[in-house]
């Protein structure tokens, strides 16, 4: 990417309208509170994020070399498995409710910024590193009647490896509940962005940049950590779907069915062309017919990836037209 100014974390107007790059700490983050149930055990945390995952021991359905079994393991949701024979659920069912929980859930800053840029709330959902936070041991315990519990707190839940549980946790039962507590690991954030001024002028953001490509929706480049503006332009091209080796694996094996396809249809019929031919001559029409669908797909998303392909489909149609 051209065209971006290396900007300090203190703002200048003389880049107002500019597009910059910022590797900037974070600044005025929020410091959270656990609820007062598990106040006890978890102390105050500062950072982008909070979050209370809470997850059941279960009965769950795994794939195995002979074929899918039954095995016991924590999930963060109810798994419903009434429709499978009661002879391959051994022991306990799976709880028809999901345990009241307070705070469970992921909870954000209430502003995010970084330097002196305030930065677009919709940033806040790309940060993904985290980390488990200590936990306390107050001591108490007193094991619920029911499994799982209706409501979980400090007093029926016990301290383990940084986790509560509220069985035994070196021998957890259908309907144990397990709940830890994890935080965001950001400190620094990296971006390229369209420098604006706020309402009253003095303060400073980061917009996002329209994109002709992207049909006018906007675009910022941002990623945790610190990168310089090459590295993140390439971790942001490293994360999008274009460029993930999984995809990159079936748009391969689609071109080469659909060449195995046509090879076969043509053999089959009658036709003077030498089999190597045929063979190179439907391997180019693969392409060709592959990378026009994925254009047709790209084309809601970027219309030069969409161009790019069609173009790649109508040079490989045309080579295939000269070859036959």
């Amino acid at each position: 990417m051209r065209g971006y100014v290396p900007s300090p974390c203190s703002p200048l107007p003389v880049n107002d309208r500019k597009l910059v790059h910022i590797d900037c700490p974070l600044a005025e983050l929020d410091t959270f509170f656990p609820p007062s149930a598990f106040s006890p055990n978890i102390a105050k945390f500062t950072g982008v994020f909070f979050e209370t995952k809470a997850e059941i021991f279960q009965h769950v359905q795994k794939g195995g070399t002979l074929g899918p079994f039954i095995e016991g393991d924590w999930v963060d949701h109810q798994v419903d498995l009434s429709q499978l024979p009661s002879m391959v659920m051994l022991g306990d069912s799976n709880p028809d409710f999901f345990p009241v929980v307070p705070g469970r859930g992921r909870v954000f800053t209430s502003a995010l910024k970084a330097g002196g840029f305030a930065l677009p709330a919709h940033l806040l959902t790309k940060f993904k590193k985290k980390q488990l936070l200590p936990l306390v041991d107050d001591g108490y315990y007193q094991p619920s009647a029911s499994r799982p519990p209706t409501h979980l707190d400090y007093k029926n839940t016990q301290v383990k490896n940084n986790a509560l549980y509220s069985g035994d946790p070196d021998h957890p039962q259908i309907g144990d509940v397990r709940i830890t507590f994890w935080g965001s690991t950001a400190t620094h954030v990296s971006l390229i962005g369209l420098q604006t001024t706020g309402f009253l002028g003095s303060d400073r953001h980061i917009q996002g940049i329209p994109s002709p490509a992207l049909q006018n929706r906007t675009l910022t480049i941002f990623a945790e950590g610190d990168y310089n503006p090459a590295s993140l332009v390439a971790e942001h091209v490293s994360e999008t779907h274009a460029s993930n080796s999984q995809t990159w694996f079936l748009r391969g094996v689609s071109v080469l069915l659909v060449w195995f396809v046509l090879f076969l249809t043509v053999v089959t019929c009658t036709t003077p062309k030498t089999c190597c031919v045929v063979f190179v001559n439907c391997g180019l029409s693969s392409l060709s017919i592959t990378a026009g669908l994925a254009g047709m797909v790209w084309w809601k998303f970027d219309i030069i990836v969409a161009t790019s392909l069609w173009v790649v489909s109508s040079v490989a149609i045309v080579l295939a037209v000269l070859a036959w």
